[in-house]
């Protein structure tokens, strides 16, 4: 039987505020790995558009109820600033809030949002 052919877009696009930058993972052989570093993956990079630093689309295939992980970063909606705040290494930091999102593998390469389900254990260091 064939595998479903997943196709998945990640980002980094200016945002207010800062930058926004989506990546992906593939749990496969106990372990989160970036789809980037899937084995089987065909990557393409796409015409940046406006405001978009670079886009990629990732196209593997993946058995059915594969587990993925989508991680978005964005900037924090800090409160206003002391005026001379960017002298401090702290605020020299851009504060990304982080946003983890789990689907599986549906057929034909759809994916479904995995909620109520327990994801597997190891979670990725991003």
């Amino acid at each position: 039987m064939n595998k479903p052919i997943v196709r998945l877009l990640a980002h980094e696009r200016i945002v207010a505020r800062g930058t926004e930058r989506t990546t992906w993972w593939v749990y496969i052989d106990e372990q989160w790995l970036p789809v980037r570093n899937h084995p089987e993956v065909v990557l393409e990079q796409l015409n940046a558009g406006p405001q978009v630093v670079w886009e990629t689309a990732a196209e593997l295939p993946l058995e059915l109820g594969t587990w993925l992980l989508r991680v978005r970063y964005s900037p924090l909606h800090a409160p206003p600033r002391d005026p001379l705040g960017y002298l401090d290494r702290e605020e020299l930091r851009a504060r990304q809030k982080e946003e983890r999102s789990y689907f599986r593998v549906g057929p034909r390469g759809t994916l479904s949002a995995a909620r109520g389900v327990e994801p597997p254990p190891l979670l990725p260091t991003t």
